[in-house]
């Protein structure tokens, strides 16, 4: 076996996929955040979702900044005391949510503070966007950096999260959409001149001249000062999949052992690496092992057989009020279902049926009786005939993995980026899709997995070892041992 090369290689890419734990514990000047948990006691299952979804996407967004964090959630990445802290609290009345926040420094001194305010359904169609709604309601960066804004753009950080919202639909061209959270957005907060001023650059771009005139005397009526500002994000529409396929090329699986074989291809301008495992089904069984402690496990901890060789993070879970993981969908490991089929759960379950792994679509009844295995997730990002599953390239660049199948082949890929920046899920797929002579996985089919700050992996063969590390413990992962 050949490690020599792949030693390096492996180093850096543990550090590329938990750069946050990496970062040198002799740096004082660095900022260590330590952030509490925003869940209360509470029975409301709302005000529940709220603050944990709040909770994670701002430990995602300060990790992704490489900062030091420090939570309950996830592994210490520094033994330096605390420098700053952010506590929140989310109450409710009627149907009105408040998320408030503050960040303190060391001596418990309020530095920053801001609220949030929406409904149940408000919050969870700015879930992508929440973090960055939080720095802004507390005029901050995402180096803790205080912004001493003279005049927001917006009094209402609501209005404000659906403006970015619209800014996302903007850079992908769904301008009809971005026009309507706009709108929105006014609605939510009548003195937010920006927001008309955007509208009407759309308008403007559209050829509408009557509401380019009404939403630009609106933007000067509130504010005459306003400046021309840059509507469209510069959206990274750089192409990496020609050089992705250019370098795959040119890499040859080494072996793991007879029937599994990996390859390990860097694109050091993109900043990511791409991992696909091929693994012969007939020499090698596949299971789905689910979490041993209630707050769910890192992958490393999933290898509590001996037998197990490889382990990828799984599908999707739920959290409850005590930090809790469940499913969200289909669960079937050993031949028992652990968790039924949910709609929340994904578009496709990978599965082993009458022994043979396959994957086929969430709608269709699968009987327990016929699969040993089964993971729902998704979305089934290559439709059986190798046929592109993603409608159009939104460039949201993720980690990302998959499970994919070619004849008697199961692939598994994934791609690890730094900061987490990968792959979109189109360009992924097409990744997955492509013929392996020409530089892709070769699947047939492939399913889509948790991905983003849960994607995760391990290989353990004798005395070798290959560790992608996670940013989340994880409720499941796919498990592959070699058959006796």
């Amino acid at each position: 076996m050949k490690i020599k090369p792949l030693f390096l290689s492996l180093i850096s890419i543990v550090i590329i996929s938990n750069a946050h734990s990496v970062v040198s514990q002799t740096t004082s000047l660095q900022p260590v955040l330590k952030i509490n948990p925003f869940i209360q006691k509470t029975k409301d299952t709302s005000v529940a979702w709220v603050a944990i979804t709040a909770e994670r996407k701002i430990i995602e967004l300060f990790s992704r900044a490489n900062l030091h964090v420090v939570s309950h959630l996830i592994r210490s990445t520094t033994t330096l005391p605390p420098t700053h802290s952010m506590c929140a609290k989310v109450s409710k009345k009627d149907s009105l949510i408040t998320l408030s926040i503050d960040v303190r420094d060391s001596k418990d001194s309020v530095l920053a503070s801001g609220k949030i305010k929406g409904t149940d359904g408000l919050f969870r169609r700015m879930r992508s966007v929440v973090a960055e709604t939080m720095l802004y309601a507390l005029d901050i960066n995402d180096k803790l950096q205080t912004m001493k804004t003279v005049k927001m753009p917006a009094k209402n950080s609501s209005a404000y999260g659906l403006y970015l919202l619209a800014k996302r639909e903007i850079a992908v061209g769904q301008y009809p959409k971005a026009i309507q959270l706009l709108l929105e957005a006014v609605n939510a907060d009548s003195s937010f001149a920006l927001a008309c001023w955007t509208m009407a650059r759309l308008y403007e771009e559209r050829g509408v001249k009557d509401s380019v005139s009404l939403f630009d005397a609106k933007a000067q009526q509130i504010d005459a000062m306003l400046p021309g500002l840059a509507y469209k994000d510069s959206i990274n529409r750089e192409q990496p999949l020609k050089d992705l396929f250019h370098v795959s090329k040119r890499v040859q699986y080494d072996p793991v052992d007879t029937g599994m074989a990996y390859k390990f291809i860097e694109l050091e301008q993109y900043g990511f690496t791409a991992i696909i495992w091929k693994i012969d089904s007939k020499e090698y069984g596949f299971d789905v092992q689910v979490q041993n402690h209630p707050q769910g496990n890192y992958i490393q901890e999933f290898f509590t057989d001996p037998q197990t060789i490889l382990a990828v993070n799984g599908g999707f879970f739920e959290m409850d009020g005590a930090y809790t993981l469940s499913p969200s969908g289909l669960v079937i490991s050993g031949g028992a279902v652990l968790s039924p089929a949910m709609e929340r759960g994904g578009s496709g379950v990978f599965c082993v049926k009458k022994g043979k792994p396959a994957i086929v679509w969430a709608k269709e009844n699968i009987n327990p009786a016929e699969c040993s295995v089964a993971l729902q997730c998704g979305p089934v990002i290559v439709e059986p005939g190798a046929k592109q599953g993603i409608v159009a390239n939104d460039y949201i660049r993720l980690n990302r993995a998959a499970i994919g199948i070619c004849g008697d082949t199961v692939i598994i890929a994934m791609i690890l980026g730094e900061r987490s920046v990968g792959l979109s899920l189109y360009e992924f797929a097409e990744f997955l899709r492509t013929p392996a002579e020409k530089g892709g996985a070769g699947c047939d089919a492939a399913l889509n997995l948790d991905g983003g700050s849960s994607t995760q992996a391990r290989l353990l063969y004798k005395s070798f070892v290959m560790n992608f590390d996670g940013l989340w413990r994880i409720n499941n992962a796919i498990t592959v041992k070699r058959k006796k």
